[in-house]
């Protein structure tokens, strides 16, 4: 189809690579009816949204938009998140784009039946498929994730129809053809020219969207590398004008409560600006960030134990100093949290208040988080406290606190805390409290306690603040971070030079009784005393286990006597508290 008319240039491609995936599609296509194809387009969707296509076919019994990725490397992943190890070695967590595509497919759809053409009949199913078009590419998605994604064999046998043919799926008539392509024509298809523009900034690539905004990567038109992330808050030239002021009102919020807070693990928006399409916020950008979200469903290796505990300690440090300054998340989730290398960034505060707000609802609920497009999929929704959900949602303080345990679940266990807010509420009543001992095994009691105080249904029973949580993360650390004791030399066969379990040095054997031998001792810290240690005669069982113990004199010199021992406060003899290999 080289030359055929049935191919559709809106706009050459600016990409060789997306170039020579388009040339591929286009020398395959069969130059006979219904076949027909549109390459390389945009379109604004009935919700004000800005859509690029990389293209568009008309096949024997379905219509197909082609999203290109042009990935090198091992790809794995799920439904949600795709890991990409290209040759480089660069690992990066991409989400999955059939999402995306998908969301093109079902506007473009809506559009087309507006369309004169389709007056008096629907127009055809559009199904998004994902074409990666890297020979280099090494694909191991699994069973439910590899749905609707093609390489270059597969693509080409989708779009001349072969699989439908061996199915025998029914055609697309000639009358369906021609109104398809009367309507693409009645559509108006604008040229991908990427110049669209919000302030001194050209968009340049979209990085995510949901019902409520766009974000976009953006360039400085004069400044090369000055790189923003854009967070355009779209709606149709035709909306009401409610629904415009709720938009406008959505961006302001989320600027006026971050004006005046400049702390390092909070990315508050630079600007407050106006483009075409809706009011947008715009915020500093680092190309390799990625939202916790992505980690969490990634197959990467977790991170370690002490980075762990450095990012719920930065994340709770972050939502401290925006409580110090009376302003609430309450939409924390890993949806709502990027990583910066493994310095985690709080961002999307739409729903947030301040405290002193008096002109809003003060009240939280699951509503106001969809509304802001911050609790748009279940999974998110189940990081919000269970007042939240019930529409009751007062004390903004326990709200966050909730999601910061919740959290702590996720950043330890590696897996979300629970799929929805059914199963959530489920957990939470059942604890009471998140029991993360039920994901891993020998967790550490602070930590078992840490969670489930902080995710206990009822809001007064949480920790009263986010300070108190970090007293209580002071604790987990102790916990995790003790060592265990070295084993030494067993006490009856210790001998001058020794050193025994816990540090303990033999200075000299001081004699034996009927029941136990005395030995002088000194610790690791210079001090002395006499450890007495059970004979042979009186060994431990299991039924008995040692209990060897220490005396010290108050000038740090050894006695012994008959009178009971005292253990000084100096002791090295705690419990051996280790962090489990999870």
């Amino acid at each position: 189809m080289a030359d055929s008319n049935r191919w559709h240039v809106v706009h050459p491609s600016a990409f060789a690579h997306e170039q020579e995936a388009l040339d591929l599609l286009r020398a395959n296509l069969p130059d006979t009816p219904p076949f027909h194809a549109w390459s390389n387009f945009e379109f604004i969707a009935e919700d004000g949204s800005i859509n690029e296509v990389d293209a568009l076919v008309v096949s024997a019994d379905c219509v197909y938009l082609i999203e290109i990725k042009h990935w090198n490397g091992h790809i794995t992943g799920n439904q949600n998140t795709w890991t990409v190890m290209p040759p480089s070695g660069r690992v990066r967590h991409e989400e999955n784009p059939l999402l995306l595509a998908n969301r093109k497919a079902r506007k473009l759809k809506s559009l087309l039946s507006r369309q004169q053409a389709f007056r008096k009949a629907k127009p055809p199913f559009i199904q998004a498929v994902v074409f990666l078009s890297a020979q280099q590419c090494q694909v191991d998605l699994d069973e439910v994730a590899a749905q609707h994604i093609y390489q270059r064999t597969g693509i080409i046998d989708l779009i001349r129809g072969e699989s439908s043919r061996r199915d025998r799926h029914a055609r697309i008539d000639r009358e369906t053809e021609r109104g398809f392509a009367r309507a693409m024509q009645q559509l108006g298809l604008r040229k991908r020219t990427r110049a669209e523009t919000v302030g001194d900034y050209r968009l340049t690539r979209l990085i995510a969207e949901n019902d409520r905004y766009q974000d976009w990567e953006a360039e400085h038109q004069r400044v090369a590398g000055d790189l923003k992330r854009i967070r355009i808050f779209p709606y149709a030239k035709t909306a009401a004008n409610a629904e415009k002021r709720e938009r406008k009102d959505i961006a302001k919020r989320e600027y006026e409560l971050l004006r005046d807070i400049r702390f390092d693990g909070i990315l508050a928006p630079r600007q407050l600006t106006e483009c075409d399409t809706g009011p947008a916020l715009v915020y500093d950008f680092d190309p390799d960030a990625e939202r916790l979200d992505r980690l969490l469903d990634s197959n990467v290796p977790p991170p370690s134990l002490g980075e762990r505990l450095d990012m719920v300690r930065s994340i709770a440090e972050a939502l401290a100093h925006a409580h110090s300054r009376n302003v609430y998340h309450r939409a924390l989730s890993p949806w709502t949290i990027e990583l910066q290398g493994r310095h985690p960034i709080l961002r999307d505060w739409q729903s947030g208040i301040a405290g002193q707000d008096s002109t809003a609802d003060t009240r939280m609920t699951l509503h106001v988080g969809q509304r802001a497009g911050l609790i748009d999929n279940p999974r998110a929704a189940a990081y919000t406290a269970p007042e939240v959900v019930a529409g009751v949602g007062y004390d903004h303080v326990a709200i966050d606190v909730f999601s910061l345990g919740a959290l702590t679940y996720a950043l330890f266990s590696g897996q979300h805390p629970a799929g929805d807010v059914d199963e959530m509420s489920s957990k939470c009543r059942r604890g009471p409290g998140l029991m993360i001992s039920e994901a891993l095994d020998g967790v550490p009691d602070s930590l078992q306690e840490l969670i489930q105080l902080s995710t206990d249904p009822d809001p007064t029973a949480r920790p009263a603040d986010v300070h108190e949580f970090l007293r209580l993360l002071d604790e987990v650390e102790d916990e995790l971070t003790t060592p265990e004791p070295k084993h030494g030399v067993a006490p009856a066969d210790a001998r001058k030079g020794d050193t025994l379990t816990g540090g303990f040095k033999v200075l000299q054997r001081l004699g034996a009784g009927s029941t136990c031998h005395a030995l002088a001792v000194e610790d690791t810290e210079g001090k002395r005393g006499v450890r007495y240690v059970p004979s042979s005669r009186y060994a431990p069982t299991a039924a008995s286990p040692s209990r060897s113990c220490t005396s010290w004199s108050s000038r740090g010199t050894s006695t012994i006597g008959p009178e009971p021992i005292r253990r000084s406060s100096a002791s090295m003899f705690s419990r051996s508290r280790s962090a489990s290999a999870w």
